[in-house]
């Protein structure tokens, strides 16, 4: 019972965090637009279609973890449990959306910020093929994991049949989200430190840049648990 307790916990408060750092950034880009004058682009709009998308993904998140109370949701009643596998699965489709659309967003950011080297040119043109193959195959996978894909929350009511080793996927694409989380984050760090500022200076710009990594590994828990 604690252990359930400490999850239900976890899947409720991290996703308010993540939800509420990646909006505080989302606010704070609106407001330096706003500041400089400079028109609204193609990466703003991604960047709110992509909090959309994690709006819906920690809402039914929540969702399950109140209404079910525990996360193993084999221990639950027929009815109890169908809902709550459609609520995981819900958040399994709208994450990878979430991720990609929030990803090519902050890609595009650096590569105007930074893009005038031809190295980081290269390099942003890199992840912007990634996590379009990323972003495609997770979320085909996702929701087609289970065929038909009402299988997987109705599964005592009708005939189908599931991939292998969904642990070992949703571990996968976590892990290749993360590792791309910090490579996007370590593009402007690198450029911080080539930079002649002060030492302090430095480490604050870095200190800054480094707490998106924060929802990175908020996404990553919360698709391992689900």
């Amino acid at each position: 019972m604690a252990d359930d307790n400490y999850w239900q916990t976890v899947l409720i408060t991290v996703p308010i965090i993540g939800a509420t750092i990646a909006t505080l950034f989302f606010l704070l880009r609106l407001y330096s637009r706003l500041l400089t004058g400079i028109k609204l682009d193609i990466g703003d709009l991604l960047m709110f279609f992509g909090l959309l998308f994690s709006y819906g993904a920690t809402i039914s998140t929540i969702l399950a973890a109140v209404r079910e109370g525990k996360t193993d949701i084999w221990g639950l009643g027929s009815e109890h449990r169908q809902k709550a596998a459609l609520l995981f699965w819900i958040t399994q489709t709208f994450w990878p959306l979430s991720q990609a659309f929030i990803k090519f967003s902050t890609i595009i950011l650096l590569r105007n910020l930074l893009g005038s080297a031809q190295k980081l040119h290269l390099t942003t043109t890199i992840l912007l093929i990634f996590t379009t193959a990323w972003g495609t195959a997770s979320l085909l996978v996702n929701t087609f994991q289970c065929w038909p894909p009402q299988y997987f929350w109705l599964q005592e009511s009708i005939q189908g049949t599931c991939i292998p080793s969904q642990t070992a996927f949703y571990i996968s694409i976590g892990t290749l989200s993360l590792v791309e989380d910090i490579l996007i984050l370590s593009l402007p760090v690198a450029v911080v430190w080539r930079l002649k500022l002060a030492l302090l200076d430095k480490i604050q710009l870095t200190g800054l840049f480094s707490i998106g990594s924060l929802y990175a590994l908020r996404n990553i828990t919360i698709n391992i648990q689900l």
